[in-house]
């Protein structure tokens, strides 16, 4: 069974260093413009930071006093995300959409998820349910925002990471109950 690791978690990790076994279900996070996104995106590791707020990943501050880019220290110290595999990441999803690439898309994924549509909420189970029903999912406005996102521009909270308005949030999904092997970085909700 994967786990979710919450915005809690971080703040009980931050004495440890350790991951932690979440009993899941937290609160859909809010996009900036305060509209909830289905499912709780997630967060792994490390240590707490002050709430996050879209002005604080503005690329109108490329650099920290460190030299580090802003988004590359959130991503760490409140996601628990390494910065290069988010990049990598928002790259193949960018990438795939581009092209229109369905299956490298719902690929990209975690399932069961609930996206938001202007109607109704759609239970996506399977990634071939994601292929079948892909024009619902990512809508052009859901790709519009995937293809403009900056990876300077990703906006970090202890839900997860942001692209654009709340199109899309994602995070790091554990493949094992103690979070203790791999963690891998899928979408956690979809707002079209």
């Amino acid at each position: 069974m994967k786990r979710h690791l919450s915005g809690f978690y971080v703040l009980l990790l931050a004495s440890c260093q350790q991951r932690a076994n979440p009993a899941g279900g937290a609160n859909a996070p809010a996009s900036h413009n305060g509209q909830p996104a289905p499912s709780a995106p997630v967060t792994v590791t490390t240590t707490p930071s002050a709430s996050a707020s879209p002005s604080a990943t503005a690329s109108s501050n490329p650099l920290n006093e460190q030299g580090t880019p802003p988004v590359v220290e959130r991503l760490r110290s409140i996601a628990g995300l390494e910065p290069k595999a988010v990049e990598q990441y928002l790259s193949d999803l960018k990438g795939s959409t581009a092209k229109g690439d369905r299956a490298a898309v719902c690929r990209l994924v975690e399932y069961p998820i609930f996206v938001d549509t202007p109607k109704a909420k759609m239970k996506v189970a399977t990634a071939g349910a994601c292929e079948k029903s892909y024009e619902k999912i990512f809508t052009p406005r859901v790709v519009d925002a995937i293809g403009k996102q900056r990876f300077a521009d990703l906006f970090v909270n202890s839900r997860g990471v942001m692209i654009g308005d709340g199109q899309i949030w994602f995070g790091g999904v554990c493949d094992n109950d103690q979070c203790s092997g791999r963690v891998d970085i899928r979408i956690k909700a979809i707002n079209n």
